[in-house]
């Protein structure tokens, strides 16, 4: 689970989401520093074929799928 400035994000809800997305293939959120609120969410994408999505093309679709905007990825990563 990672807190961010006290709110909870799970990563496995977070990854379930994001593995819904036709552009990834398999996903982990994890945890990264942050200055201002401790910790933020990063997700390490392998594309499921063509180029990743980027953060905000994640961001919109999480959205769509009712997720809260503060857990959203502040940042992905292809691998």
């Amino acid at each position: 689970q990672i807190n961010r400035g006290g709110e909870k994000i799970p990563a496995t809800e977070v990854e379930g989401h994001l593995l819904a997305h036709p552009g990834i293939r398999s996903v982990a959120l994890v945890a990264a520093p942050d200055p201002d609120f401790g910790e933020r969410p990063v997700a390490f994408v392998v594309p499921a074929g063509g180029p990743a999505p980027d953060r905000r093309e994640l961001a919109a679709f999480l959205a769509d799928r009712g997720l809260a905007a503060y857990k959203a990825p502040a940042e992905v990563r292809t691998i």
